[in-house]
Formats: structure tokens, C-alpha cells, sequence
């Protein structure tokens, strides 16, 4: 049991591993494409903390609406899934009957394990918002603008 649940632990941080890289992929595609963008706005006067501060805004607004819309997909499909268990039948009824176990799989309930993704995703995009910023203001302004 107890190597079973490690083996799921090392699973969902096998997830949140992958999660992390696609969200900091986005990030870098989005801070590099943009690059020309950010040099023209601050050779016309505004200031690279202005720019951050919007940078910033855009990614806690595309994390949440992610998060938003994950939660809505996912909260249907758990209810019905709790109310639904899936029956197996045949090769893995047998499985699950030699272990003296029912047939079924149900669905966890929605409780704080539920909620802590959600939590845990926001971190991961508000760690990834460091990159931007960051090269917002190293950015050499003449270099920026020939991009």
C-alpha cells in the first residue's frame, strides 16, 4: 500500500513537472514574440515596470481562466462519475474479485484534493511570471527594437 502510494506521488509530480514546462513554454513564446513590442513601447516612454505590471496581469489572467475552465470540464465528469462508478466486467471483474475487492471504481468526492490543484497550478504560473518580468528589465532597448 504504502509503495503504491508513492508510486502515485511521484506520478502527480511527474504531472505537475509537465504542467510547469508547458506553462513556462508558453511564457517564453510569448515574452520572446513580443520582444519588439516591448522595445517600441519603452522607446516611446513607457516604463518597464508598467510594461511588467501588464505582462503580469495577462498571465494571472490566463492562469485563472486555465484554472476556471479545468475546474469546469473536470467538476461535471467527477459528479457524474460518483454517482456512475465504473462497473468492470469480465477479465477485470475476476481481477478484483480475487482480491476480495467489488468490481467498481468509484470517484473521489470533491474535497481538498480537488482544490489543492488548483492551488498548486496558480503557483506554478506565478513563479513563471518571474521570467518575463526579469527580462523586461534587462532588456537592451536597441537590440529589442532590431528584433
Amino acid at each position: 500500500m504504502d509503495a503504491d502510494n508513492k508510486s502515485g506521488a511521484i506520478m502527480i509530480g511527474i504531472l505537475y513537472l509537465v504542467i510547469a514546462f508547458g506553462i513556462f513554454g508558453t511564457v517564453l513564446m510569448m515574452t520572446v514574440e513580443r520582444r519588439r513590442e516591448f522595445g517600441v513601447l519603452v522607446a516611446i516612454g513607457m516604463q518597464k515596470s508598467k510594461i511588467s505590471a501588464v505582462v503580469s496581469f495577462e498571465m494571472i489572467y490566463i492562469g485563472l481562466l486555465g484554472i476556471a475552465s479545468g475546474i469546469i470540464v473536470a467538476l461535471p465528469a467527477i459528479i457524474i462519475g460518483q454517482y456512475n462508478p465504473i462497473r468492470f466486467s469480465g477479465e477485470y471483474a475476476k481481477i478484483y474479485e480475487s482480491y476480495g475487492m467489488e468490481p467498481i471504481m468509484p470517484f473521489m468526492p470533491v474535497n481538498y484534493y480537488f482544490l489543492w490543484q488548483s492551488v498548486i497550478v496558480a503557483l506554478i504560473v506565478g513563479i513563471a511570471i518571474f521570467y518575463p518580468v526579469r527580462k523586461i528589465y534587462k532588456m537592451n532597448l536597441v537590440n529589442s527594437l532590431k528584433a
